[in-house]
């Protein structure tokens, strides 16, 4: 069930496409996490859709995931 920061920002199909992307490649939150250089923590709330995400830190993500933004 969403929360009310995910609802409020609409982030659940962000969310939901870097936990694919994570999950394509086989890796684990903590596998993303040392490579983004964020906690394993992070990666979960972020996933889950429980934070308000920094352009900076969706950038770290993408480009560790090889994602291009659009």
């Amino acid at each position: 069930m969403p929360n009310k920061t995910s609802r409020r920002y609409g982030l659940e199909p962000l969310a939901d496409a870097l936990r694919q992307a994570r999950r394509e490649k086989g890796w684990s939150q903590r596998d993303l996490s040392a490579r983004a250089h964020l906690t394993q923590a992070q990666i979960s709330r972020i996933e889950n859709g429980e934070v308000d995400l920094q352009v900076s830190t969706l950038l770290e993500l993408a480009r560790s995931l090889d994602l291009d933004l659009q």
